[in-house]
């Protein structure tokens, strides 16, 4: 799995709302110019995060968007699966020939990407900014007994 510059985006968004969280909706013509990405291709992005109820919306003069659930409870890999939504899977590739052997080694490495990226939440994500640490991974974190450790 190799994140696209539109899972990119669409996590850098997701990253903008929940600084706002609570705050105000976020037009998603703030979003265009701070990024620099077009308000169409950010409307295609929000219509499937929408879909997937990584967040909400409020028209008007006041509208915009926000986070459809709390911080905690979105990570990384929702966005990714979110935007990817009805894209073509490698396990939906055919399978019985010599090439079948590299696509089963990139499956495994691509769960292996979405597994670590279940694991990071854009509260995780938020701390890290906020603290200047790295949050570290769960499973990582219980091993070594802590939740973050210094950037060098």
């Amino acid at each position: 799995m190799i994140l696209s510059s539109k899972d990119r985006y669409g996590i850098i968004a997701m990253f903008d709302l929940a600084v706002q969280q609570g705050e105000r909706p976020v037009p998603l013509v703030e979003l265009s110019q701070k990024h620099n990405i077009s308000v169409s291709y950010l409307e295609q992005l929000f219509a499937q995060l929408r879909r997937a109820g990584l967040v909400k919306s409020r028209r008007g003069p006041t509208g915009g968007y926000f986070l459809g659930r709390d911080p905690s409870d979105i990570t990384i890999n929702d966005v990714v699966k979110a935007i990817r939504y009805g894209e073509e899977s490698f396990s939906e590739f055919p399978r019985g020939d010599a090439a079948s052997e590299g696509l089963k080694l990139w499956e495994n490495f691509s769960h292996r990407m979405h597994r670590m990226l279940d694991e990071i939440s854009l509260s995780d994500v938020l701390r890290s900014i906020e603290t200047g640490q790295i949050v570290h991974y769960p499973s990582a974190a219980r091993a070594h007994g802590d939740k973050s450790a210094k950037l060098n």
